[in-house]
């Protein structure tokens, strides 16, 4: 499936580079008599459905092919060393920037945050476990027009994938004497929650798209997918260190 989905990504994104080459010509028409803004607004409207759907499956199937690699899980290893070693490396000039106070926490507070960030690191693998299978085998139905599939796995999985997200946006962290771990704490579960809103965002507008084909829904899964992307990277390298970290 890896090489399936870098081949399907390679051949929409040279679709997507063609048609923006043939665009080139026609911006600098139009600027020459209307603004920069109007003039992409105009070539945007000239473009036809077909080219709008190979943006948005250059995208799809680039997360695919990624989320399919081979060596995704060495790489996250390899990542997460380098994190570590960061980690590590700046702990003492952290310790001189945070007041004496918060770094010198008793033992049992100690033992209480790390109770607390083992809890929330076992949360967020488990959530991600139960939602990422059955989540992407809604995209990837989607991605090839199978629409049958693909509300059918909407119709068999979504209350799941809404409970997931539910649960992700319950979720507190009990408050500590470590006044560090407890802002790192909210910080993660903030981001996870809106992560996750994200991905539920993209389900919602899926099935928006089957109530009502046109080219406003569409856009709105591309859009809401192109944004769970870059929350996702956020959360990601925040989530290493923190899961890595000696409170």
């Amino acid at each position: 499936m890896f090489l399936i989905f870098w081949i399907a990504c390679i051949y929409f994104y040279v679709r997507v580079i063609r048609f923006s080459l043939k665009e080139i010509p026609k911006i600098k028409e139009y600027r020459k008599t209307m603004s920069k803004k109007e003039a992409k607004k105009k070539i945007k409207s000239e473009r036809t459905k077909k080219d709008k759907l190979d943006s948005v499956l250059a995208v799809v199937f680039l997360f695919l092919a990624v989320a399919s690699s081979p060596n995704s899980g060495n790489k996250t290893e390899t990542a997460e060393k380098k994190e570590v070693k960061k980690v590590e490396a700046k702990k003492e000039e952290v310790k001189k920037e945070e007041p004496k106070a918060e770094a010198k926490a008793t033992e049992v507070d100690k033992s209480i945050a790390t109770k607390e960030q083992k809890r929330l690191v076992t949360f967020l693998e488990n959530a991600d476990n139960q939602y990422f299978d059955d989540f992407k085998e809604i995209l990837g139905a989607f991605d090839k027009q199978d629409s049958e599939k693909a509300k059918r796995l909407l119709s068999k999985d979504k209350t799941k994938l809404k409970d997931v997200y539910n649960n992700v946006l319950d979720y507190e962290c009990k408050p500590t004497e470590n006044r560090i771990f407890d802002k790192e704490c909210g910080e993660i579960t903030q981001l996870a929650s809106e992560e996750y809103t994200l991905k539920n965002n993209i389900i919602n507008e899926i099935e928006n798209f089957f109530n009502d084909p046109n080219q406003t829904t569409l856009d709105n899964v591309r859009n809401q997918f192109l944004a769970m992307i870059e929350k996702k990277e956020e959360l990601k390298d925040r989530y290493i260190i923190f899961k890595n970290k000696n409170f």
